[in-house]
């Protein structure tokens, strides 16, 4: 039981690091995109 459990914890914690990792890259895409915006508007 304990075997079958282990890859589970392991692939919840693997999804939950790549949506973490996927949050981050997506808030600095959106500065990025925000502020090279505003320099070719200004």
């Amino acid at each position: 039981s304990a075997v079958l459990y282990y890859p589970k914890i392991r692939r919840t914690f693997s999804t939950e690091c790549k949506e973490l990792i996927l949050d981050l890259v997506s808030l600095f895409w959106l500065n990025f995109m925000f502020s090279y915006r505003a320099r070719w508007f200004n």
